[in-house]
């Protein structure tokens, strides 16, 4: 008798420690709705089974067998505990061995029949398995072989074993779950009842229904975010908002005294902007543009008429006063105070007054009375005051919620809601924004500055001897010719690389920084890994300043640093180079900006952290290692994090052995995993184009590479499921229509409830 329920805590399952409840609270599991609801990242095909004769060396692979013989010992060198059996089918032998659980002793008896997953290996004397994955052959189903088996993921003090089990004590629950989508929905997208979904989820008998559970699961999380976002959009039409007057003279003043002409994409956006913001309805707009495309103009155009500026400024008592405010929010401290010398540089000329709010700045305390200030998240807290906030902008943030944009609308005492813009330097093709993010208009920067320069990208080889053909500076020719031989133009005249070695990579690099240029040099992990067999930024930073660099200054930086500790690397490495920041699609040349050798930190090694908006002019190599490990999106934000200056960057592309670039050729680029991105990424410097192409290259189960971009994080949907979400936007179009409250949808509302919060902003 089951005497539990879906609301019940996890540890009613089983007799489960203090520990394991810890790590599963860490995942958001509390109760076993909550469990039966985290899904498998992925799934292993253990159904095959391979007879001992056939087994190969080197190989994963299954056996069912029996255990001859199991014993336990001493290991000759090391002492430690080791296990060992023999196992037998009807065509041959094996011995199994496990290191460090004697456990087993007692656990197994000979004549057990047990199935064994694990890399089949040789020690000379013959084939073994050393601690390979084991569970009963009994006659009942099993959980972790000899099916397909759910990889979910987990904390390292948590097994997959562990939580299988809790999985399959909590799956006769499943049958309890209220399907909260009507069945003629069901039938019209073609979905499982959600009972079946959730049971085929965890533990699939093919991959039919595996693959049918997940569709279902993916439409209905795609289901939740359409609604969402229709009830938000919904929401904010009833809601005033503080009207901006457009000025056009001060704008077109703004405009001619930019030392470079706006885009025509940088024109529309700014109009759309301003338009919506001279509203009486709340604006909620995502501005995307590639790195490099120009959005902090924008956002200028933007300040620059929300805050009322004057006509023309002539003297200090024209400086707008008691005017509308601005808030723009970055991500970190650095970044907010290279906006606030961005705009400061760009509006203080208009009369504008830029103020700079972080924890770092001391004294500044009560209510704001610059026309723009520029600091953290932290602005929308309690404790920061505005006088008239007329516009929040939120640069590379989190998504910005129902809590957040009431907290903006507490930062007005006439309870009208201050107008929204969000921005993105992650391109998302307009199609699949429009699909994912329905309560955002959208506004696209997909035209590049003129004048700004092209990186050139090239392949380093791990090899330590240096190719037949050695290049020369710039790095990386080709045989053959073309353009100068680029590497850009490698995949399209289909011919073959000459990599550099790592040798004259390290050359390369040796010359930028005598130059008085800097490095940026990026890595997967943050420590090494046996299994994933890249460079880790810890082994890197040690091997660049003990042997490659011991002369030069190597920074290290990575997502296990305390934030302050962060800063001040980051700090060390921009150098009083943010002091004169450049204006986005700017030219600047003057001595101060290509001159300035204050920093401290030559070389930056540091994990994807980096990613986010930071602007180093100085820096003119980007350095990738396991370049392969990485998706278009995210090589392209890397890559974007150099060019920034008047000097000619470079981004190098370190890829492991089997994945060099002299193989690309005889493997005509499409064999080698990771080769289409690399041929992609090579040819293609346009951030919406390699958007699109990651889209189709990436499988569904991969992420599209923009979560720290802030937008939505899945369970078990991802942004390659276009198709789905187009039916799930179509059907929360027909739920609105029949019931715009949801009255009939409790379950449904309160997942949107539980998720996003108060869906009424009023």
């Amino acid at each position: 008798m089951i005497r539990y329920n879906l609301s019940s805590p996890v540890s009613a399952l089983s007799h489960i420690g203090r520990t394991v409840e810890t790590q599963l609270r860490h995942l958001g599991v509390l109760t076993i709705q909550d469990l039966l609801f985290y899904f498998p990242v992925r799934y292993d095909d253990l159904r095959n089974i391979t007879e001992i004769k056939d087994l190969k060396i080197g190989e994963r692979a299954v056996v069912r067998g029996k255990i001859e013989l199991i014993q336990s010992r001493r290991s000759k060198y090391r002492k430690k505990l080791l296990t060992e059996a023999i196992v037998s089918d009807a065509t041959g032998s094996l011995k199994i061995l496990w290191f460090g659980q004697p456990w087993l002793i007692k656990m197994f008896k000979t004549g057990d029949e047990l199935y064994l997953v694990g890399e089949v290996k040789d020690d000379g004397s013959g084939a073994y398995m050393s601690s390979p994955s084991y569970e009963r052959a009994s006659g009942h189903a099993t959980i972790h072989t000899g099916r397909i088996v759910p990889v979910y993921a987990l904390t390292e003090k948590l097994s997959q074993k562990q939580v299988r089990f809790l999985m399959s004590r909590a799956f006769p629950l499943a049958s309890s779950i209220v399907d909260w989508l009507s069945q003629d929905l069901r039938t019209r997208y073609k979905l499982l009842d959600l009972k079946r979904a959730i049971s085929f989820v965890h533990f699939p008998p093919d991959n039919q229904k595996m693959e049918a559970a997940r569709r279902r699961l993916k439409f209905d999380e795609l289901l939740r975010l359409q609604i969402f976002a229709a009830k938000v959009k919904q929401e904010l039409k009833k809601l005033p908002a503080p009207k901006a007057v457009f000025n056009e003279k001060a704008t077109k003043q703004f405009v001619q005294g930019l030392p470079f002409e706006l885009t025509e994409a940088q024109r529309k956006a700014a109009w759309e902007i301003v338009k919506d913001i001279s509203r009486p309805r709340p604006m909620n707009r995502l501005l995307e543009g590639d790195v490099g495309s120009g959005k902090t103009v924008v956002v200028a155009i933007a300040a620059l008429n929300a805050v009322g500026v004057c006509d023309h400024v002539t003297a200090a008592s024209d400086l707008v006063t008691n005017k509308g405010q601005v808030a723009i929010m970055a991500p970190t401290e650095i970044l907010a105070r290279q906006h606030f010398k961005t705009f400061s540089k760009l509006l203080g000329p208009h009369g504008v007054q830029v103020e700079l709010r972080t924890s770092s700045e001391k004294g500044k305390k009560g209510i704001i009375d610059s026309n723009v200030v520029v600091g953290t998240h932290a602005l929308i807290q309690d404790s920061v005051k505005f006088k008239d906030l007329v516009l929040a902008v939120v640069d590379e943030q989190h998504r910005f919620g129902v809590r957040q944009r009431q907290a903006l609308k507490d930062k007005r005492e006439d309870g009208k809601m201050p107008h929204l813009l969000t921005l993105t330097a992650t391109p998302i093709p307009r199609s699949l924004a429009l699909v994912f993010y329905g309560d955002l208009d959208l506004s696209v920067l997909n035209e590049m500055p003129k004048g700004r320069q092209r990186i050139e990208t090239v392949l380093v080889s791990n090899a330590s001897q240096p190719p037949p053909h050695k290049p020369t500076h710039p790095p990386l020719k080709l045989r053959g010719g073309g353009e100068k031989g680029t590497a850009s133009n490698f995949a399209k005249q289909n011919l073959e690389v000459v990599p550099f070695s790592r040798e004259q990579a390290y050359q390369f690099i040796r010359t930028e920084v005598a130059a008085g240029h800097q490095v940026f040099w990026t890595c997967p992990i943050i420590d090494p890994s046996d299994t994933l067999g890249v460079r880790a930024a810890t082994e890197v930073f040690e091997h660049l300043r003990t042997e490659i660099f011991s002369d030069l200054r190597i920074g290290l930086l990575h997502g296990r640093m305390k934030s302050k500790e962060r800063e001040k690397v980051m700090e060390a490495f921009v150098g009083p180079s943010c002091h004169h920041e450049r204006s986005e699609g700017s030219r600047d040349s003057s001595p101060a900006v290509q001159n300035d050798r204050g920093h401290t930190i030559d070389i930056l090694v540091a994990t994807p952290v980096i990613e986010v908006g930071i602007d180093v002019p100085n820096a003119t190599v980007m350095v990738i290692e396991g370049a392969q490990r990485f998706g278009l999106a995210q090589l392209h934000q890397f890559r974007g994090r150099v060019g920034r200056g008047e000097a000619k960057s470079y981004c190098l592309l370190m890829v492991e052995e089997k994945g060099t670039a002299s193989n690309f050729a005889a493997q005509n680029l499409e064999v080698v995993p990771f080769s289409a991105r690399i041929k992609a990424f090579l040819e293609c410097d346009n951030g919406f184009e390699l958007a699109e192409r990651d889209l189709t290259l990436r499988g569904p189960g991969d992420t599209y590479g923009i979560a720290q971009s802030g937008f939505p994080e899945f369970k078990i949907a991802s942004f390659a499921d276009v198709e789905i979400a187009k039916e799930a936007k179509e059907a929360a179009e027909v739920i609105l229509t029949r019931d715009p409250e949801l009255t009939n949808y409790s379950e449904l509302k309160q997942a949107i409830l539980d998720k996003e919060g108060r869906t009424h902003l009023e």
